[in-house]
């Protein structure tokens, strides 16, 4: 077992929902988070982000992923990317968890679950546990999570916060736009050290 202590937990996607519920009880191990593209709340406020999950983690999306791996072409493509292509190694990187088609449902599951409503509950009951760290937010402009207003709910549910949205850049920050991501949680890092 590890015994982490002061660690700076970032989330992205899926490990948003993932990383609250399973730290709520243990939040005197964590300095701070670093939070993009993600949220770490139940979806009741957001039925048409319900709805997408809900079809993208169906039974007919789960077929159609198994046999064309679209989930794993999707995250190395504009629909993920807004600045940047990935490079064909790259590509094959982000492919290769995924090359047997058993896993392919795996992360379909994952993001499944957060549509159940007592995974829903434990995730309002949890997210107030971090209320007293502090927060690095970066989003991309072009996210579609940005127009939900999730960088704004992140600084509400944790007022301690240093926010950032990515012009041009989509989901992943830190492979759209890599440098500035790295810059900013750098700048948040020292500031965090300094103030600790």
């Amino acid at each position: 077992m590890l015994d982490l202590k002061n660690t700076i937990v970032w989330m992205n996607d899926g490990g948003g929902p993932t990383a609250i519920l399973a730290l709520a009880h243990q939040t005197e191990r964590v300095t701070g988070l670093v939070v993009g593209g993600t949220f770490g709340w139940s979806l009741k406020r957001y039925p048409g982000v319900s709805r997408t999950l809900w079809l993208v983690t169906g039974a007919v999306f789960q077929v159609i992923n198994r046999y064309a791996n679209l989930l794993s072409r999707s995250m190395g493509s504009s629909m993920a990317l807004g600045t940047r292509l990935l490079s064909k190694t790259e590509r094959r990187n982000y492919a290769e968890p995924f090359r047997d088609r058993n896993a392919r449902s795996r992360p379909l599951k994952l993001f499944g679950s957060f549509l159940d409503p007592t995974t829903q509950q434990e995730l309002d009951r949890a997210l107030p546990a971090f209320h007293d760290k502090t927060v690095l937010i970066q989003f991309g402009q072009r996210d579609p999570m940005t127009s939900q207003k999730w960088p704004e709910r992140w600084s509400e549910e944790i007022p301690r916060h240093s926010t950032y949205l990515l012009p041009g850049v989509k989901h992943f920050t830190f492979e759209d736009a890599p440098e500035v991501t790295v810059e900013n949680f750098r700048a948040w890092w020292a500031d965090l050290e300094t103030n600790c």
